[in-house]
């Protein structure tokens, strides 16, 4: 799984996402409401307008995170639209299709943001060491990739590791027949279950 990225809402539930989305004529899936958090998938061209969008028209908390190219994993905290928290692992890189320099370590990343977000506030140590591990230069020339870092942190944080490393473009193929029901509108599909497996 080279390149991904999902955004969790939390205190919206489903219906009101649902509609949101349907209103603005994007296509998704939506997993359930468990716990308050919702994830919500949407097509690779509009990744970060969609979670901007959904956090600032639903006035809700938002983490947009992603995977890109197995070397890097960032995310961005929103809270009514507004960036709260930023984390790449690898800043140098352009994302020009070269790929990364990979030579700093990472930059940014609130472990007390994110806690908060999930109410994990047990969890904070544990969640900065999986940003910030205790290495040297790169995270990729220490053998972390973006999709083991990614899935060491929602374990962290007490969320489904599958759910969090999916995107709109691998639940496509994989849900569009057998695991989604009938929704207001065609292009928003509703997932049944987040799936046990990446």
């Amino acid at each position: 799984m080279n390149t991904y990225a999902n955004v969790i809402l939390k205190g919206p539930q489903r219906e009101a996402i649902v509609a949101n989305l349907t209103a603005h004529k994007q296509r998704a899936f939506i997993s359930p409401t468990v716990n308050g958090l919702t994830f919500v998938y949407t097509p690779f061209d509009i990744w970060t307008e969609a979670a901007e969008g959904l956090s600032s028209g639903l006035q809700c908390p938002a983490l947009f995170a992603y995977g890109y190219d197995s070397d890097v994993f960032g995310y961005t905290l929103y809270d009514g639209g507004q960036v709260q928290d930023t984390y790449v692992s690898a800043p140098e890189d352009d994302f020009t299709g070269d790929g990364p320099e990979l030579n700093e370590g990472p930059a940014g990343g609130n472990a007390d943001a994110l806690c908060r977000f999930v109410g994990a506030d047990q969890a904070v140590a544990q969640v900065d060491v999986v940003l910030h591990p205790p290495i040297e230069g790169s995270l990729s020339h220490a053998g972390i990739d973006a999709f083991h870092q990614h899935w060491a942190l929602a374990e962290a944080l007490g969320l489904p590791p599958h759910a969090c490393v999916q995107s709109y473009e691998t639940l496509l193929p994989m849900r569009a027949s057998r695991a989604t029901k009938p929704s207001t509108s065609m292009s928003i599909r509703v997932l049944t279950s987040l799936g046990t497996s990446p």
